[in-house]
């Protein structure tokens, strides 16, 4: 499978080329825990904003964050300046695009349609493997030395090295919305465990550890209820805790082999990429019921998102093509649109000004 970041993970996680592999299973069944009790209504999600796709191409001949508008299979633009890589993309309040960028272990930012950087992070930065943003601004960036270094929002000023409870093969990073982060660690060894270490804001020794229900994390994402879902690749599962808790309240695995991607519609139905199955797979809220499974124009999918108009976007980045980004209506399972044009390894896509 090609797995969703770069560089120090045994596979390469997003490399250019995006190889094959599969790594350790795990001896024993992940447990499951009866879901907690919550309405559709409180789970549902506002409409999100008008914005634009973006779509991070890490091809090793060209990488680059192509952009198109909602509805369109043309890009309004395409943005190479100072990227040599481009394995994630997250954006801040002001619409400023931040992307990682292993090949120059750099996060390169650029102001809303701009295709010329105004500023490069670098210092502290080594083979990033994801950044992320906190409410606050503040800049997050999973290394593969493992570190997670740390910057004061709109400025490359290095603010916090955290190394305490990280393994030296990060797979994800994520902040909830108090600004509590999360680490999802690999195994340091073959036979060695996975774990998530959570921090508080602005610590940089864990505050806790999350063991039960992990295995290999490869995607974390919030609901919103602010309950964090994992996505144990070399697991088969997507296990839910809720905040503070360390044993899981729910664990999906029906429909599932390889899940590496994670999202949530406006009705808090959750959908879940499975590279090894080549589908999304859709769940109610609080539900491990398979509700339906898509696969028309689903080849090797990773990352998944939701734009203005409530289409679930798909980005496929099969390891013998170019790949796509296929996008359904909501309720659909067979693709409305399918953009080609200026795709290449399409490995992260989110939407911004």
């Amino acid at each position: 499978m090609k797995l969703r970041y770069s560089a120090a993970l045994s596979c390469a996680l997003y490399a250019a080329g995006v190889a094959g592999c599969r790594g350790p299973q795990p001896s024993a069944p992940l447990p499951t825990v009866v879901p907690q009790t919550t309405s559709q209504s409180q789970r549902e999600m506002p409409p999100p904003a008008v914005k634009n796709l973006y779509v991070a191409n890490d091809s090793g001949s060209a990488p680059s964050v192509s952009v198109y508008a909602t509805g369109s299979s043309k890009p309004l633009r395409q943005i190479t300046d100072g990227m040599d890589g481009a394995t994630s993309l997250a954006f801040d309040a002001k619409g400023n695009l931040y992307v990682s960028d292993d090949a120059n272990s750099a996060i390169p930012v650029y102001a809303p349609g701009a295709v010329k950087r105004m500023r490069t992070i670098k210092n502290g930065v080594d083979v990033p493997v994801q950044v992320a943003l906190a409410s606050s601004g503040n800049v997050y960036v999973a290394n593969s030395n493992g570190t997670v270094t740390v910057y004061k929002a709109g400025t490359t000023t290095l603010l916090q090295t955290i190394r305490k409870g990280i393994s030296k093969q990060i797979g994800a990073i994520a902040l909830d919305s108090s600004g509590t982060l999360y680490v999802a660690n690999w195994p340091d060894t073959s036979s060695g465990p996975s774990w998530l270490s959570e921090y508080s804001p602005g610590q940089i020794d864990p505050v806790r550890t999350i063991t039960v229900g992990i295995s290999f994390p490869q995607v974390l994402a919030f609901d919103i209820l602010n309950d964090l879902y994992v996505a144990n690749v070399f697991g088969g599962t997507v296990s839910a805790y809720a905040p503070t808790k360390t044993k899981p309240f729910m664990t999906i695995s029906a429909g599932l082999t390889e899940p590496d991607g994670l999202a949530f519609d406006g009705a808090g139905n959750l959908y879940v990429s499975d590279e090894n199955n080549n589908t999304v797979t859709v769940y109610g809220p609080g539900s491990t019921k398979l509700k339906r499974t898509i696969t028309d124009g689903v080849v090797q999918p990773g990352n998944l998102a939701f734009g203005s108009s409530r289409w679930l976007n798909v980005a496929n980045a099969p390891g013998d093509g170019c790949g796509s980004i296929t996008e359904y209506a909501p309720g659909k399972s067979t693709w409305g649109r399918k953009i080609t044009d200026q795709i290449c390894l399409p490995v992260w896509i989110a939407f911004g000004p």
